[in-house]
This record gives structure tokens, sequence and C-alpha cells, in this order.
């Protein structure tokens, strides 16, 4: 009996005959298809998501139109039971009625900016300064937020946080407020809040509702020293030396930033150096030899500035 000779083939599948333009063409094909259908499924993905956000943000914004046309409609039935409970009503009484309901709102949240009381409000989710006695100004609204929760004054920025949403906005001095970040992500709820904000070792601290976390952030550099004065003449010297801001007090240093890359930061400006008018209060003291260097003290300088007689 004579026996054929097997041919190999190539992983069972593919005969050793089978040319290699072949077989290269094969596996081509074979990882286009593959890839075809990692990118259709990737695809679908991504407008699932899209579609997730978008009905997310699209119930957001509903709710909020709801909860105002519902509102509306409170105080115009309010304004039925008045008329239809009343013989007859004088323009005194009219205006007494509905003048309080064209103004219904809440302060809400306090802060000194630029030796001015702002104030936040709700519904409206706008900020008012403060003039004089019964003079407000209107300092915009923060985007399409509701209420304006805490507020603080940050690095020379005025900061506020919001509901419904929970996002972060910095006032612009032009009556307009420029949106930072979203806090509060929680998914099916109709209120997320940026609630209370303070100013703690250089840095700002936000807390959410509902989520219940704190959030931290930082505006350019700062160096600070979280402690009052004792009474009497103190000397204050506050040092840029390279990399890292330095706090000086009576010649001792008593606080220096992180380290930081000068080039990340620009300084320059057209802005009016003001003495004793910071972004928050005005300075309540006395201030005496108030000198601005254009070169780095060292430390013994410093020591020796310290140690100058304070005047009488």
């Amino acid at each position: 009996m004579s026996l054929h000779p097997v041919r190999p083939k190539i992983l069972g599948f593919i005969s050793e005959d089978v040319s290699a333009w072949l077989v290269a063409l094969l596996v081509l094909l074979a990882g286009g298809i593959l890839t075809g259908l990692l990118a259709w499924g990737t695809l679908n993905q991504f407008h699932s998501q899209l579609r997730q956000r978008f009905q997310l943000l699209a119930n957001e914004r509903y709710s909020r139109i709801e909860e105002r046309f519902q509102d509306q409609e409170q105080r115009l039935d309010g304004l039925r039971r008045f008329f239809a409970n009343s013989e007859s009503v004088s323009r005194a009484e009219f205006d007494g009625y509905t003048h309080p309901l064209l103004l219904r709102t809440q302060a809400y949240s306090f802060a000194i900016y630029q030796g001015s009381l702002h104030v936040g409000t709700w519904p409206s989710g706008r900020v008012y300064r403060f003039e004089k006695p019964n003079e407000w100004t209107d300092l915009g609204r923060l985007g399409q937020e509701l209420e304006v929760m805490g507020m603080v004054v940050h690095n020379g920025k005025l900061l506020a946080g919001t509901l419904p949403l929970a996002e972060v906005y910095e006032y612009s001095n032009n009556k307009t407020w420029k949106k930072i970040t979203r806090l509060d992500h929680t998914p099916d709820v109709k209120y997320r809040r940026a609630w209370t904000m303070a100013e703690h070792d250089g840095r700002l601290f936000c807390s959410t509702l509902p989520s219940g976390k704190i959030f931290s952030f930082e505006s350019g550099r700062n160096v600070i020293w979280g402690h009052s004065l004792s009474k009497g003449w103190h000397h204050v010297a506050a040092i840029k030396a390279g990399n890292k801001l330095k706090l000086y007090l009576d010649g001792s240093k008593v606080s220096e930033s992180a380290l930081f890359d000068a080039r990340d930061f620009q300084l320059a400006n057209e802005g009016v150096i003001k003495i004793g008018a910071g972004a928050s209060e005005n300075f309540l003291g006395k201030m005496s030899d108030f000198r601005i260097y254009n070169q780095t003290l060292d430390v013994e300088l410093v020591k020796k500035l310290a140690s100058m007689k304070p005047p009488s």
C-alpha cells in the first residue's frame, strides 16, 4: 500500500501551500472586523452615556422650571383668593398685598468684599452689594442657579457656591460670574448644595450636600499665618524667594508656602496698589515705614529691620 505524504497545516486550518500574502490578507481582514466591532461598541457606549447625561440635565432643568411655575401659581392663587374674599379693594390695599409677593426672597449668604457687604439670595440666585441704607447694587446672577449659598473671599477673589447644582462661581468685577466647577453629581435628587465655605491655611474649603463631601481648592499661591497679632507694634515682612513665599513676624519666619514654579504665574497687571484696603475688609490699625523692595531680602536684613525702634 502506498503512503501519501500528509501536508502540514498551520494551526490546523491553513495549508502550508497557501500564499503568505493570502494569510496576511486574512489576518488583516479579521483584525479590521474586530477593530470595527470594538469601535462600534465604544461608539454605542458613548452615545448611551451622552443620552444619560442629557436626560439627567434635562430632568434638572425641568424640575427647576416646574418649581418656578408652581411658585408663581401659588402666588397668583393667593392673589385670586384675596380678590374673591374682598368686596372692594383700594389701590393702597392692592399694593400692600402684592408688593411683598413681587419681592419675596431670602438673604441667604453674606461676605465682605472690597470693603462692602455682599448678600446672596434665593430664589433669584443673585448677589447684591450694599451701597447705603435702602440702596443695593445688583451684581448679577450665578448662571441659572436659584440660590447663592456659601460666599467667601479667597486670594482676592469673591467665590460663591450654589443650589440646585452645587456649582462654584467667581465674580469678575463687571457684574458677571464665571463658573469654576461643579462639586456634587449625586443622581436622582432635586437639590445639590455647595453649602458652606471657609478658608484655612491658604486653601478654600467647601462642603456639599447630599454627597456629604468636603472639597479644597487653592487659587494661585498663598502664605498665611492664622493667628492674631498681640497689642503693640510688630514688624511684618512678606517675601518671595525663588519658588517659595515666606512670612516673617518680628524677624522670625512664621510661615512659608508650598513649592511652586514662578513661570506658572503672571503677576504683571495694571491694578492700583492699595495700602490697608485689601480684597476683604479694610485694615484696622496703624502702619509705619511701609516699604516695597525690588529684591529678595535675606534673613539678616529682615532681623535688622525688625530690631529698629518702632514709632512712638
